[in-house]
C-alpha cells in the first residue's frame, strides 16, 4: 500500500478551476465515501481551502487512483477530465508526505508561513476521521504532520510577523482607497476568516465595520468581541451604495453579489469607487463585475502578486525549515516500514511454529517409549530453543533503525540475526 496525493493549488490550477472543484468536493463527508469507494482505495483525506484542494490517499493501485478520482471531479464539476489532470500534481512516497509536511508548515502556501493552514489541515484530518475515511496509516502520518509543523514553527522563524490575506486586503485598499480613518467597511460572511478579516479591518483604524451574514450567530459573536455593526444578509445591496470598502469571504457555492447587482449598485454610487476584496473559493463575486467603471475587484490570485513584497526574512528560513522536514521523513518512512514489517513478523512466527511443529510430531513419533513427563521436556527444550533463535530478528524488526538505508546490508543482515551483539 502506498500513500499518494492528488492536487490542485495556486501554483498549478487557475482559481476558475479551484473554485469548481472546491465546488465539486463541498460535502466532505459524501467526497471521503466516493474517494474510498475507488477499487484499492483503503484510507483517504480531503484537504480543501482558500489556495489548494488535495486529494490524499492509501491505495495500492497509484495509477487507477488518480484516473478515478478525476473520473469522479469531471463528473461533478463538469470540467472536461483531460483539463482537470492538466493542472494537476501526482505525488508518491516519500515525496507525498514531504508535500504534506510542507502544507501544514506554512511552505507550500502562497503567504510563506501563514499561521491558518495548519488549523485547516487538523479541520481536515477531523472530518476524514469523523466520515471513518482514515485508518492506521494516514492516522499514523497526520500525527507526524502535526508534530512536524510544530516543530518547524518552534525550531525557525517561518512563522515571524505573518502576513494573512485580510491583512494584505488591508494594504491594497490603503494603496486603492487612499487613508483608511474615514472609510467604512462591509464585511460579507462570519466564518473563521470573517473573525481574522474583522480583527485585521478593525486594527487598520477604519471609520465603521458592519458584518453582513446568513448566521446570525456568528455575526453577533463578531461584533460582540470586535464592536462592529450587524447587517441582515437581505440588506447587503443597499449597503454596498454606502460603504467604500466590501471584503467577502462566504462559503457560498456560487457568487453572492452578481455583476447585474453590482452595477445597478454603481450607478446609484455616482462615480464614488468601490472596492471589493473577495477572499472565497469557490469566488463570492462574479468575475465579469470587474469590468463596470469605478469598482475595484480582486480576488486571492490578484491578491498574490503582493505577496513577495511581505515574504522578507521568513523567505531566509525555508532551507532550515527543508532541513527539518527531511529528518521527519526519514523517522516517518522507518515507521512505515515498521508497519510493514508487522505482516512479516506474523508470516514468519506462523512459519516456525508451523516446522517447530512438524519436527516436533515427527521426533516424538520416534521416542514411543519417552514418559509424558519426558516429552513434555523435550516440547519445552524445542519452544525455549525456538523463542532464542526468534528474539534477534523479531526485535530487530519492530525498530525503525533496522530499516535505515544508509546501514551497509552485510552489517544489517548481522544484526537481524543478533550476530552484531555476539561480536562485541
Amino acid at each position: 500500500m502506498d500513500i499518494i496525493l492528488l492536487g490542485w493549488n495556486h501554483n498549478s490550477a487557475p482559481l476558475e478551476v479551484r473554485e469548481r472543484l472546491a465546488a465539486a468536493l463541498a460535502s466532505r463527508e459524501e467526497s471521503l465515501k466516493a474517494l474510498c469507494a475507488i477499487d484499492g482505495v483503503t484510507e483517504s483525506l480531503l484537504m480543501s481551502t482558500c489556495n489548494r484542494i488535495e486529494i490524499c490517499a492509501v491505495t495500492a493501485d497509484q495509477t487507477g487512483f488518480t484516473e478515478k478520482a478525476i473520473e469522479v471531479l469531471a463528473g461533478r464539476t463538469g470540467v472536461d477530465g483531460g483539463r482537470i489532470s492538466s493542472f494537476s500534481y501526482v505525488y508518491t512516497l516519500p515525496k507525498s508526505v514531504a508535500h504534506v509536511f510542507e502544507v501544514a508548515s506554512g511552505l507550500d502556501s502562497m503567504v510563506i508561513g501563514e499561521p491558518e493552514i495548519l488549523g485547516q489541515v487538523k479541520a481536515a484530518y477531523r472530518d476524514a476521521q469523523e466520515a471513518g475515511a482514515v485508518g492506521k496509516i494516514l492516522s499514523g502520518t497526520f500525527q507526524r504532520v502535526f508534530s512536524t509543523a510544530k516543530r518547524v514553527r518552534t525550531e525557525t522563524a517561518i512563522g515571524r510577523n505573518p502576513v494573512s490575506f485580510p491583512s494584505l486586503a488591508m494594504r491594497l485598499a490603503e494603496k486603492v482607497l487612499g487613508e483608511l480613518n474615514e472609510k467604512d467597511v462591509l464585511l460579507i460572511g462570519a466564518g473563521k476568516m470573517g473573525g481574522l478579516t474583522a480583527k485585521t479591518v478593525l486594527t487598520q483604524g477604519v471609520r465603521s465595520l458592519c458584518v453582513c451574514t446568513r448566521n446570525t450567530q456568528r455575526a453577533e459573536r463578531i461584533a460582540a468581541e470586535f464592536g462592529a455593526g450587524i447587517l441582515p444578509f437581505g440588506e447587503k445591496e443597499q449597503a454596498l451604495g454606502e460603504v467604500d470598502l466590501v471584503i467577502s469571504s462566504t462559503n457560498a457555492p456560487h457568487p453572492v453579489l452578481t455583476r447585474d447587482v453590482l452595477a445597478g449598485v454603481m450607478r446609484h454610487r455616482h462615480g464614488r469607487p468601490l472596492m471589493i476584496v473577495d477572499l472565497a473559493v469557490p469566488r463570492d463575486v462574479e468575475p465579469e463585475a470587474a469590468q463596470l467603471d469605478d469598482l475595484y475587484l480582486y480576488d486571492l490570485d490578484t491578491l498574490g502578486s503582493l505577496v513577495e513584497e511581505h515574504a522578507g526574512s521568513r523567505r531566509e528560513e525555508i532551507p532550515r525549515c527543508h532541513d527539518i522536514i527531511s529528518e521527519e521523513v526519514a523517522k516517518f518512512l522507518g515507521w512505515r516500514e515498521s508497519l510493514q514489517a508487522d505482516s512479516v513478523i506474523r508470516e514468519l512466527d506462523d512459519c516456525w511454529n508451523n516446522i517447530k511443529q512438524e519436527e516436533l510430531e515427527r521426533s516424538l513419533g520416534k521416542l514411543e517409549h519417552l514418559s509424558p513427563e519426558d516429552r513434555n521436556q523435550v516440547e519445552l527444550l524445542v519452544n525455549r530453543l525456538l523463542n532464542r533463535l526468534k528474539h534477534s530478528p523479531m526485535s530487530a524488526l519492530k525498530q525503525p533503525s533496522t530499516f535505515d538505508a544508509t546501514e551497509c546490508p552485510t552489517e544489517r543482515i548481522r544484526r537481524l540475526l543478533g550476530l552484531s551483539d555476539r561480536s562485541k
